[in-house]
């Protein structure tokens, strides 16, 4: 569970960003706009969802490449063809393109840091539909490697768990596995490349979500390389199973993007 002092730190910037509410109104760290809120409605109204039908192990678009035995399947022909992950499925909440893709990279990029919850509040829809709905899930945010964290000064990932435990209350575990090997970047490589670069670069805790379900949350997911690899690791710690979910959805991938079983 998170730890007491993750929570007394997180209480503290709490009553820091009131202050400066008082002193600075919000506006929109997206536009630019004052309003109510760090993530005006109107942005939010831009938000795109995934183009559908979605396949339903992946997440991503079914079509136009699909055949009609993978409509059939409802799933993208690089599944159909026995692309093998460790999770169970994976859901986006958004499609990564547009005032989503510019919203990620300020938060990230630019550090907007309250921008995480409004985000967050965004991903409850795709959390209450199938294949999510209904489970006792434990919240495991996607690491990140020590020396990233410290560069970033934060985990994108961590915030938006952190948002929806508090939301949806949801347990939350913040030390079920760790990065333990720093890797590239994910989005200066391609295809297989992504799948090799974060190959055993996690480590689950033994012991911790033994016979738990586990939701793995990210920020961004395209091949779902990263998401993959740290699947691998909590099953290798005794989780029972993991779903995906992250704020938006990259791309559709290619054929050779991720092993495909034997």
């Amino acid at each position: 569970m998170a730890t007491a002092a993750a929570a007394l730190v997180a209480a503290t910037r709490l009553l820091l960003d009131g202050a400066l509410d008082l002193l600075y109104p919000p506006r929109c760290l997206v536009c630019g706009d004052f309003g109510p809120q760090y993530l005006c409605a109107a942005c939010v109204s831009e938000f795109e969802a995934v183009p559908g039908p979605i396949c339903l192990r992946c997440g991503a678009e079914a079509e136009p490449l699909a055949g009609p035995e993978e409509r059939s399947a409802r799933l993208c022909r690089w599944c159909i063809g026995g692309r093998a992950f460790a999770f169970v499925a994976a859901r986006g909440a958004h499609a990564y393109a547009g005032v989503v893709r510019t919203a990620i990279h300020r938060l990230k990029y630019d550090r907007r840091r309250r921008l995480a919850e409004p985000l967050a509040l965004t991903m409850l829809p795709a959390l209450a539909r199938a294949p999510l709905a209904g489970r006792e899930l434990v919240l495991v945010p996607v690491p990140l490697h020590p020396s990233k964290l410290r560069q970033r000064g934060f985990n994108q990932a961590e915030l938006l768990a952190q948002a929806l435990a508090a939301k949806t209350g949801l347990p939350l575990e913040l030390d079920a596995v760790r990065r333990v090997r720093a890797t590239e970047p994910q989005a200066l490589l391609k295809g297989r490349h992504r799948f090799a670069n974060v190959e055993d670069a996690f480590e689950g805790l033994p012991g911790a979500l033994v016979g738990r379900d586990v939701l793995l949350i990210d920020d961004v997911v395209t091949t779902l390389a990263t998401a993959n690899a740290c699947s691998v690791a909590l099953l290798k710690a005794g989780t029972q199973s993991i779903h995906v979910l992250a704020l938006a959805r990259g791309g559709g991938g290619l054929p050779c993007d991720a092993p495909t079983r034997p």
